[in-house]
């Protein structure tokens, strides 16, 4: 799972990403106030009730903890998801529209091999990056989403 800043910063900036965050058991999230260990950082949605705050906060964050203060961290499964067109979930027609979706951002046809070209250093990267541009048409340049213009 990618914590890494710009990881964080990319889901930060996609606000209609963060805006269909449903909060649910185990999401992996940034946590401007962690009231667990008094420091800003990445945490992980418990779910049990009752763990006194040790696998992340609880459930009752839905109640109790403002999202506005957490940042949704996606992760691959909740991003392939996303990406699912019809009931026939194909995984290898999802990895091909990849594929050529890299290739036609770098510019080279075997950008799957060629992987320094790549301008994303993760998988979640990459699948949020896919995510954006064919949901939201916007591309990442390195600081926010940007609209594509054609």
């Amino acid at each position: 799972m990618d914590t890494s800043k710009e990881y964080v910063l990319m889901c930060e900036k996609a606000e209609e990403l963060q805006n269909l965050w449903k909060p649910a058991a185990w999401d992996y999230c940034y946590c401007y106030a962690n009231d667990f260990e008094g420091t800003p950082g990445v945490i992980v949605l418990s779910g049990y009730e009752t763990d006194m705050g040790i696998y992340g906060h609880s459930l009752n964050f839905k109640k109790y903890e403002c999202k506005a203060k957490h940042i949704w961290l996606p992760k691959q499964d909740q991003l392939q998801e996303m990406m699912v067109k019809d009931v026939e979930f194909n995984v290898y027609e999802i990895y091909s529209e990849i594929d050529d979706w890299l290739s036609e951002i770098t510019g080279d046809s075997y950008a799957y091999i060629h992987y320094d070209k790549i301008p994303y250093s993760s998988k979640e990267q990459i699948l949020l990056a896919f995510v954006m541009n064919e949901t939201f048409n916007k591309q990442w340049n390195d600081a926010e989403w940007i609209t594509i213009t054609h």
